[in-house]
């Protein structure tokens, strides 16, 4: 098990004294270690097999500085690390990738301004989208914000939404853990938000679907585990064990505000937030003025959402898993949960 078996060469070959190298063989791509070009533009090991390749890394790679990792090479910018830490007075690019790849990334250190700027970032719109979110990035913008506002629905799009930041979510979170962050999410009817989302995915073109057709899809998709999505979206707690249903959350009013752990939450009602401009720009400090944008309704598929949303039902074992799931409870009335079986129940 472990090195002996994944690493053969280490049966023949002289280990050398340095503290990270299981760290290093832990992080080892083969495949990149034989195909880089390490030496001026050259590819000088594709004639090793995998094991020779680690006995190379082990007996002199290391020592030579080469790059070991395809994904810890791609992030690394050489000028923006040379410039974050010059107190490592790195004297070139080159240097900057090697102490990355065997130091920086194991020190914790940031490769690239990607990263910095989003572990910079104070104001997260993290939420389930279709539920305003992009009007509320436009006013903080136009307010005259100049960092970056994180925003992402799933801590899965994180990835695909900041593909050059090196860090995860939680990471960020647990690098800010000290700091404040203001975190900003809305809620909505599930079915409301389900068929709105199906509206808006980008891989699918619902505009050249009948209403038949459009309604069959959204049906198999409410009937779906997908639905579990939105019913159980608060369960990552913000990387910070914050749980909104420990919190009262101020039905009539439409928002909430939430403080734990060096995080201010913001959780407002979409249906409210057009009177919630003055909540909202007070939690920001910022003088918002919000606009709508990228609305479902003002689409060219408008017409088919509109009958959808004024038409759609399911059955009714479905639709009271929804209304007596604890994200409705939470943030519904009793008479408008009645009002939510009603309108969707078959």
């Amino acid at each position: 098990m472990g090195f002996r078996e994944s690493v053969p060469s280490l049966n023949r070959v002289n280990l050398p004294r340095c503290g990270r190298l299981s760290l290093w063989l832990r992080h080892f791509d083969v495949d990149f270690y034989r195909t880089h070009r390490h030496r001026d533009g050259v590819a000088d090991l594709t004639d090793l097999g995998s094991d020779d390749l680690f006995a190379h890394f082990i007996e002199r790679g290391w020592a030579e500085g080469r790059s070991y990792n395809r994904v810890l090479h791609a992030f690394i910018d050489p000028a923006f690390y040379v410039s974050r830490y010059p107190e490592l007075e790195i004297e070139s690019p080159e240097a900057a990738v090697r102490h990355w790849m065997y130091d920086g990334y194991y020190e914790g250190r940031v490769p690239n301004a990607a990263s910095q700027h989003v572990l910079d970032s104070r104001i997260h719109l993290y939420q389930m989208g279709k539920v305003g979110s992009k009007a509320i990035e436009a006013a903080i913008y136009a307010a005259g914000h100049e960092s970056l506002v994180l925003h992402f629905h799933w801590p899965s799009d994180f990835v695909a939404t900041y593909p050059d930041c090196f860090f995860a979510y939680e990471e960020v979170m647990a690098r800010n853990a000290d700091k404040p962050i203001r975190v900003i999410s809305g809620v909505r009817d599930p079915f409301e938000r389900l068929i709105s989302g199906f509206y808006q995915s980008p891989i699918q073109d619902p505009s050249e679907w009948s209403v038949e057709a459009a309604t069959k899809k959204i049906r198999a998709m409410v009937l779906s585990p997908h639905r579990r999505l939105i019913l159980d979206w608060f369960d990552h707690g913000y990387c910070r064990e914050l749980d909104v249903y420990a919190h009262p959350f101020d039905v009539e009013a439409g928002f909430g505000v939430y403080e734990e752990h060096h995080l201010r939450l913001f959780v407002y009602r979409h249906d409210r937030l057009p009177r919630l401009v003055g909540e909202l720009s007070r939690f920001v400090d910022l003088d918002l003025s919000l606009e709508p944008v990228n609305r479902t309704s003002d689409k060219e598929n408008a017409e088919s959402f509109a009958t959808i949303m004024r038409t759609a039902r399911f059955p009714g074992s479905v639709v009271e898993e929804v209304v007596t799931s604890r994200y409705v409870r939470h943030f519904f009335t009793g008479r408008e949960i009645d009002a939510m079986r009603a309108r969707w129940a078959e």
